[in-house]
């Protein structure tokens, strides 16, 4: 009786947070383009000092950037369970790895980048972890575009979150091709290839302006499906 009872609890629980998945969405775009900003503000601001001194100092700036990261993370996991819920029944199993694939990487995203924003963890630390979580990100993004998790995600949405997938799979490639820590350290070492700045500058893209262009378009077109679907089924109540 436990056993069951604690399923549907469960069941329960995920179904709630599925149901903010479109909503929650939307906020994590939101959270990502303002976040961009901030990048913005910071290259033109707060970089060309770090890039001279080169040494690691707290900039309000990139790490503004850096919290609402952790944010979009966060935010986005309710997102997860209800793409898995309209996906699952059609590809059980491709849909449980993106699900589960989603859920470390946002978690882990988001509970390095909110300490690390904060000073409370070096750049030593969470520059590798958040680039792997953010690759996995890529991963999640590219597994629920291609597989068409729901029927919202259109053709033109669809193909931006394939190439916004393997923009964020990039990063971790640029970075530890670039010496992993060690670039962080040295910036100077990811402009003497290349390849690196094409990688970097794609996954920069991808996490900077093609995420958030594909959750805000995604979590409305979402939030539409639910509400057509309470008009008909309050039509049907009616006859």
């Amino acid at each position: 009786m436990t056993r069951v009872g604690g399923s549907a609890e469960n069941q329960s629980v995920t179904q709630r947070l599925a149901a903010y998945g479109p909503t929650a969405l939307v906020l994590s775009g939101v959270f990502a383009a303002v976040g961009t900003v901030f990048l913005v503000l910071f290259f033109a601001l707060e970089a060309p000092g770090l890039l001279s001194s080169g040494t690691e100092t707290w900039t309000p700036l990139g790490r503004t950037n850096d919290a609402l990261i952790g944010l979009a993370a966060l935010v986005a996991i309710a997102a997860a369970f209800r793409l898995h819920q309209s996906w699952g029944t059609r590809a059980a199993g491709t849909s449980r790895v993106a699900l589960v694939i989603g859920l470390v990487a946002l978690l882990g995203v988001g509970m390095i980048q909110l300490p690390f924003a904060a000073g409370l963890i070096s750049s030593a630390i969470a520059g590798p972890l958040v680039t792997v979580g953010l690759g996995g990100i890529g991963v999640w993004v590219f597994l629920v575009s291609l597989g068409r998790a729901d029927q919202a995600l259109n053709r033109t949405l669809r193909w931006i979150g394939i190439v916004t997938g393997v923009g964020y799979v990039l990063l971790p490639v640029a970075f530890f091709a670039a010496g992993g820590s060690g670039a962080i350290e040295d910036p100077q070492a990811l402009f003497q290839s290349p390849f690196l700045i094409i990688a970097f500058t794609a996954s920069v893209l991808s996490s900077q302006i093609g995420y958030p262009i594909w959750a805000i378009w995604l979590g409305r077109r979402l939030r539409a499906d639910r509400r057509q679907g309470w008009s008909e089924a309050g039509r049907e109540s009616t006859t």
